[in-house]
């Protein structure tokens, strides 16, 4: 499986592909998921941390491309949306990032 992120990913993957040095098939798009079933739930909790650092006021990534609110609501239980928002919480005490 190959995750291309960016024009020049996509350009050296089309360069090795006509190189020879790979072969490329088209699989089944939800192979990530497939592959990876964590991976969503891991995606989705980013919300609910982020939510978490601007209410106390820490400094925090932007994240323009993802929708990452559609994610934490439908991704994860009720439970793995308290444990990623109390989580950050004690991370932000524990790691004196208040200050």
């Amino acid at each position: 499986m190959i995750v291309i992120r960016s024009n020049l990913g996509r350009e050296i993957v089309q360069e090795a592909a006509e190189k020879g040095y790979i072969t490329l098939e088209k699989s089944d798009p939800n192979i990530l998921p497939l592959s990876q079933p964590n991976l969503i739930k891991s995606n989705g909790s980013i919300w609910g941390k982020l939510l978490i650092l601007n209410i106390f006021n820490v400094s925090t990534p932007q994240y323009i491309v993802f929708s990452l609110f559609k994610k934490w609501i439908l991704s994860l239980t009720i439970r793995e949306k308290v444990q990623s928002t109390l989580g950050s919480v004690k991370r932000i005490y524990m790691k004196k990032l208040k200050e």
